[in-house]
């Protein structure tokens, strides 16, 4: 099981245990004061985070002003980043973790998690 690292306000490491499949962990706050947000999600369309999917799931992604991440594996990718997406080369049955940071990120960690498993809106 992977676990989550970072610094407390103090500098002094710290650990967390990741979200379980389906669980929003909110109220986090990183170094900078902002929100966070996260949730794993199993991907569930057969093609995985093909071009058409990971397109879709940037562009959901661009319309909220916070930061938004996506980890599958120990690689993280930018969620408003189509290439970044790509290169997790995520397929069907793959956990991922999307984290939000910022203003709507709880918002954007539930939209962003139903876009995933609605299998991107019926995109083939």
């Amino acid at each position: 099981m992977e676990k989550v690292f970072f610094e407390t306000t103090k500098g002094h490491p710290a650990v967390q245990a990741p979200a379980k499949e389906g669980q929003i962990r909110s109220g986090d706050r990183g170094n900078s004061g902002h929100r966070k947000s996260r949730k794993d999600v199993v991907i569930v369309n057969k093609a995985g985070f093909h071009l058409r999917a990971v397109a879709e799931f940037a562009r959901f992604a661009g319309d909220f002003p916070c930061s938004v991440t996506v980890r599958e594996n120990g690689q993280i990718a930018d969620g408003k980043s189509i290439l970044s997406l790509l290169c997790l080369g995520a397929y069907c049955g793959v956990r991922i973790t999307i984290e939000a940071s910022g203003e709507k990120c709880e918002e954007a960690v539930e939209k962003l998690s139903a876009l995933v498993e609605s299998r991107f809106g019926g995109i083939m």
